[in-house]
Order: C-alpha cells, then structure tokens, then sequence
C-alpha cells in the first residue's frame, strides 16, 4: 500500500504476530513505480524480531508466482478536440488499472492511477494538445502488475493516429 512522501526513509509496521513475513519497497511519484527492492525475509517470534535479505532464486520464484497477467491496450480512438478513449483487455484478477504517459518513449510523467474496477474496459483521456504521447496500462491487485506495450499516439485537428510501437 501507498505511504509517506518524497522525504519518508521508514515506516512502522505494527500488530505483526508470530509467522515469517516477506518484505519489498518501491518507489512510486503517482504514476509509475520504480522496482521493487530486495526482499526481505523477516521472521517474527514471541521474543524478537530477525530478517535478512532472501536468495536471488526465491524473490525470483516468488515475484513470478504473485504476479497477474500484463494487460495489453487493444483499441486508441478520437472522440473529441484534446480527448481520446483508450481500450483494453479483461484481466483476471485486476481490481483497478493505471495509464501513465509522456511526450517521449518511455518517459512518463502524466497519468491516471488506480482507476475503475475490474470490469473497467476503456477510459476518456482529456486535456490533450495536438502532438504526440506515448501511453502504457497496466492492472493493479494486491501489488501493481507490469505495464503493457507502448503504443505511440499522435493527436491533430479532428482525429488521432495511433499504433503500438515495435
């Protein structure tokens, strides 16, 4: 879950009972999340707390089995001046969805964060100018999933080309 600001270095985490917890950070500035950290296996006992850092092989083994499926964008349309609908897959498992995207590949700094349910299929994107964008999604669950292809999307007067990018 979402916590802290830009300047947050700690968190509590508080009513934990006896068991092993596995633990992971990552950054997020509300559009796209960086990776995760290393994992930390922290085992929790009636008189103590210990935790290390977990083997390669198990993050690995672990990540692959929490994951849910990529979402891929299947459809960009006009709809008014500085408006597009973007569409997309049904995913298993989702429960919100995220779109970030930017004026450059790969550099996105706009968005739309934890958005709809997960019978949510298409979404309006306004404010746009003439030029171009490139736009990602990607389902959210218990933890965000990975963000889909790229597609490139050039806005002018009066319709929009898009495609995904190879």
């Amino acid at each position: 879950s979402d916590f802290g600001d830009n300047g947050s270095r700690s968190v509590n985490i508080s009513s934990l009972t006896p068991r092993t917890y596995y633990l992971s950070l990552r950054a997020n500035n509300g559009c796209r999340p960086g990776d995760f950290s290393p994992e930390w296996q922290v085992n929790v006992g009636l008189f103590g707390i210990t935790a290390r850092l977990t083997p390669t092989s198990i993050l690995n083994k672990r990540a692959v089995s929490t994951s849910i499926n990529t979402p891929q964008i299947t459809q960009i349309k006009y709809v008014a001046p500085g408006v597009i609908n973007i569409s997309w897959n049904q995913i298993n498992g989702a429960n919100s969805w995220t779109i970030s995207y930017g004026l450059r590949s790969k550099k996105y700094i706009y968005g739309l964060a934890d958005f709809g349910d997960s019978n949510s299929r298409s979404v309006n994107i306004g404010g746009l100018k003439n030029g171009t964008y490139y736009f990602v999604i990607r389902s959210n669950s218990n933890q965000p999933g990975n963000f889909s292809s790229e597609w490139r999307v050039t806005i002018y007067k009066g319709g929009v080309n898009a495609s995904q990018v190879k």
